[in-house]
C-alpha cells in the first residue's frame, strides 16, 4: 500500500513536470513567431492558430519523452526502494533538461536567421567543417557571450520555478481497504496506457492520426512550419534524417536493382560499368573552335534572387545581369544546386554524382579511383591542364586532397596567400581573383587551361568593408522593397552580395580582354542562406544562376525556359568544348540536347520551371520524379561504395 502511495505522489510530480515543460515549449514557440513576425505577410490569424495547435500536439511528444526519462530515474525505483532519492533525481534531471532546451532556443534564433531553418542537416555538415572558422563566425555574427548569459539567466529562473511547482501539495488517496487499493491500481492501469499513447502520437490514439516532424509542415508559411517544431523535434529531425540517409547508403544493392536504376535514368542497363552505362558521344561541336581557356566560377552563396526582376533595381547583381544579357551568353532559367551546402556542390561537380546523403570527399574510394563523370577528370581527358582555386584553406572538408584525387593538376588555397582583407574563412574575392588572373597571364600561349574557382567572401563572417569598396548603402536602402528589412545587418549582407558579383564581373572582363577565347561558366554553390525577405518564394530561396559566356556562344542554343541542376553543367560544357566523336560520361544529358529538360531535381527538391517544391514519393503528381531521384541516389551509392563494375548477375 505504501509503495502505491509513493507511486501516486511521484506520478503527480511527473505530471507537474510534463505540464511545465509543455507550457515552456508553447511559450518558446510564441516568442519565435513574434521574433520573426515580419515573415507573416499574408498569413491569417487562423494559420497562426493552427501552427500553435500543431505545435502543442508535437510538443506533447517532446515533453512526454523528457518526463518519461525522469520517471524511469526517479518514480519507478522509488516504488521498490523507499529511501530512493526520487525528488532530488527528478529535479536534477529536469534542471538539465531546462538548461539544455533554454540554450537550444537561444541558439535557434541566429541559426534560423542564417539557414532559414530550425536545426537541420547543417549541424552534421558542421562536424566536418573548420572548427576555428565556425567559432570565429559565431563570435563575429551572433554575439554568443550575451546569448549564453541570457540563456543562463533564463534557465536560472526556470529551474527555481520548477522547484517551486514541485513543492506544491499533491493529492493523497485514502485507501482504507485492500479493495480500495486494488480499485486504485486498476484505475491506474486503465488510465496510463491510453494517456501514454495519446502523448506518444501527439494528441492522437493511433499512428494514422499522429503528427511528427515529417508531417508537421502543413501550412503555407515556411516560418510557421518551422515554428511547429520545438527544439527537441528539430534535433530529432537531424538525427532521423541522418539515420535514414546512412541506412539507405549502407543497404545491400544487387546488380538487378542497379540495372533497373540505370534504365530509369535513361542509361544502358546492359553495360559492364556505371560510367559505360552513361557514356555519351559528341556529334558536332557547338563552338566554332575549342577554347584554350575555360573558367568555371562557383560563387559562394551566389543565388538567383538578385537577378530576378523584382530585385534588379537594388543593383546587387549588375555584373551577373550584364553577362546574362550579353549577345554571347546563354543562361538557365532555373537551376537547382547539388544540395544546400558548399561541400555538396563541390562533391557533385567533382564526382558528377548525385547527393546520396554522405560525404564523397571523405569516402575511401574517392582516393582510389577517379570518377569519369567529374568535371576535373572530363576536362583533363579533353586535354586541359586543370587548376583548382579555393578562397579558403586547404584543410577545409578535405578539399585539396579530394580535388587532386579527382583530376586536378594544381590546387591553390588561402594558406599560400597574404590578404589583409581576409578572415578565418579565407581571402577576399578581389585578392583571390587577382591571383587567378596572374596564373592565367603567366601561362604559355597554346596551353589549354581549365580553371575551377570557389569563392568565399559571401560567407559569414561578412568582414569586407563594402562601403569602402563602393557599395552605396543609402541608395540601396532607399530602393528596398517592402519585404526586405531595413537594418544594418541586412544591408551588410546585401553589400557582400554586391561585392561578390562586382569582383566576378571585373575578373571576367579582365580575363576576357587578356584571353578573348575564354569560355566562362558562372553558377552558385547554393542559395538558402539569406533570410532577406518577409515572404520568401522557393525560386528566390533555392535557385542559383547558371551562365555560359564567351566568344561564339549563341543565346538561342538555350531556350528561355531551360531548367536543370548542377549535374547538367558537365555534359553541357562537354558539348561546347568537345571534338566530334569524343565521349564523356554523365548521369544527365546536356542542356543543349534536343527537347531540353521538362523537370530537374536534386537530393530534396524538384522543379518543372514553374515551381520549386520538395520531392515527395507519396504525391502521385511527383512520384515519378522522386523515383528518378532515388535511382540517381542508388547509382551514386553503387559507384562510391562498390566501384565502377556492375557485374554479370541479374
Amino acid at each position: 500500500m505504501r509503495g502505491f502511495g509513493r507511486f501516486f505522489h511521484d506520478a503527480q510530480q511527473d505530471g507537474k513536470v510534463f505540464l511545465y515543460l509543455l507550457l515552456l515549449f508553447c511559450l518558446a514557440r510564441m516568442v519565435f513567431i513574434v521574433l520573426f513576425r515580419h515573415q507573416l505577410n499574408g498569413v491569417s490569424p487562423g494559420e497562426i492558430a493552427l501552427c500553435l495547435g500543431y505545435g502543442l500536439r508535437i510538443s506533447l511528444k517532446t515533453a512526454g519523452m523528457m518526463t518519461a526519462i525522469g520517471l524511469l530515474l526517479s518514480t519507478v525505483p522509488h516504488i521498490v526502494f523507499p529511501r530512493w532519492p526520487a525528488a532530488r533525481l527528478r529535479l536534477f534531471w529536469q534542471a538539465v533538461v531546462l538548461v539544455f532546451f533554454t540554450l537550444c532556443f537561444f541558439i535557434r534564433i541566429p541559426y534560423y536567421q542564417t539557414f532559414d531553418s530550425a536545426f537541420d542537416m547543417m549541424l552534421i555538415n558542421g562536424l566536418y567543417d573548420d572548427a576555428g572558422a565556425i567559432w570565429d563566425t559565431i563570435v563575429e555574427d551572433y554575439q554568443p557571450f550575451w546569448r549564453l548569459s541570457a540563456a543562463a539567466m533564463t534557465a536560472g529562473g526556470l529551474v527555481p520555478g520548477l522547484r517551486g511547482l514541485l513543492h506544491t501539495r499533491t493529492f493523497t488517496p485514502i485507501l482504507r481497504s485492500r479493495r480500495a487499493l486494488v480499485a486504485s491500481m486498476l484505475a491506474t492501469v486503465l488510465v496510463f496506457p491510453p494517456l501514454f499513447i495519446f502523448v506518444r502520437f501527439g494528441g492522437a490514439l493511433s499512428f494514422q492520426y499522429s503528427i511528427n516532424w515529417e508531417s508537421a509542415a502543413r501550412l503555407k508559411s515556411h516560418m510557421l512550419n518551422e515554428a511547429i517544431l520545438d527544439d527537441g523535434q528539430a534535433l530529432y529531425r537531424v538525427y532521423d534524417t541522418y539515420r535514414k540517409q546512412r541506412r539507405f547508403a549502407e543497404r545491400n544493392i544487387d546488380a538487378r536493382e542497379i540495372r533497373a536504376a540505370i534504365a530509369l535514368l535513361g542509361g544502358q542497363p546492359d553495360a559492364a560499368t556505371i560510367e559505360d552505362a552513361f557514356a555519351r558521344k559528341m556529334s558536332s561541336p557547338q563552338l566554332p573552335s575549342r577554347p584554350e581557356n575555360v573558367v568555371f566560377i562557383l560563387g559562394e552563396n551566389y543565388a538567383l534572387f538578385p537577378l530576378l526582376p523584382e530585385y534588379q533595381a537594388l543593383g546587387l547583381a549588375d555584373q551577373g545581369l550584364r553577362l546574362q544579357r550579353s549577345s554571347q551568353a546563354m543562361s538557365v532559367r532555373l537551376m537547382l544546386p547539388s544540395g544546400s551546402t558548399t561541400i555538396s556542390a563541390v562533391n557533385g561537380l567533382l564526382s558528377g554524382l548525385h547527393n546520396a546523403g554522405f560525404f564523397t570527399n571523405y569516402e575511401p574510394r574517392s582516393f582510389k579511383s577517379r570518377y569519369a563523370m567529374g568535371i576535373g577528370n572530363q576536362m583533363k581527358k579533353s586535354g586541359y591542364r586543370t587548376v583548382f582555386w579555393y578562397g579558403g584553406f586547404e584543410n577545409w572538408q578535405n578539399i585539396k586532397r579530394f580535388a587532386l584525387a579527382q583530376g586536378f593538376d594544381e590546387f591553390y588555397g588561402a594558406s599560400g596567400f597574404n590578404d589583409p582583407d581576409g578572415n578565418s574563412w579565407g581571402v577576399s574575392d578581389k585578392y583571390l581573383l587577382q591571383k587567378v588572373e596572374e596564373r592565367l597571364r603567366a601561362s604559355g600561349k597554346g596551353e589549354k587551361i581549365f580553371t575551377f574557382i570557389l569563392t568565399t567572401s559571401n560567407h559569414t563572417p561578412l568582414t569586407i568593408d563594402v562601403v569602402k569598396e563602393g557599395f552605396d548603402m543609402e541608395d540601396v536602402r532607399a530602393k528596398l522593397p517592402p519585404d526586405i528589412p531595413d537594418n544594418a545587418k541586412t544591408l551588410r549582407k546585401l553589400g557582400h552580395i554586391w561585392y561578390a558579383d562586382r569582383e566576378i564581373g571585373r575578373f571576367v572582363g579582365r580575363v576576357e580582354q587578356m584571353r578573348p577565347d575564354t569560355l566562362f561558366i558562372l553558377t552558385g554553390d547554393h542559395a538558402q542562406r539569406f533570410e532577406f525577405a518577409r515572404t520568401v518564394e522557393n525560386q528566390s530561396l533555392y535557385a542559383v544562376p547558371c551562365i555560359f559566356f564567351g566568344r561564339g556562344v549563341n543565346p538561342r542554343w538555350m531556350p528561355e525556359n531551360t531548367i536543370g541542376s548542377h549535374l547538367h553543367i558537365l555534359p553541357t560544357l562537354a558539348s561546347l568544348v568537345g571534338e566530334p566523336g569524343e565521349s564523356y560520361s554523365s548521369l544527365f544529358p546536356s542542356l543543349l540536347a534536343e527537347g531540353g529538360q521538362t523537370t530537374a531535381f536534386n537530393d530534396t527538391l524538384w522543379t518543372n520551371g514553374n515551381v520549386i517544391a520538395p520531392l515527395n514519393a507519396h504525391d502521385p503528381d511527383t512520384a515519378a520524379i522522386a523515383r528518378s531521384a532515388q535511382a540517381a541516389r542508388t547509382v551514386t551509392i553503387w559507384r562510391i561504395k562498390k566501384g565502377n563494375q556492375i557485374g554479370a548477375d541479374r
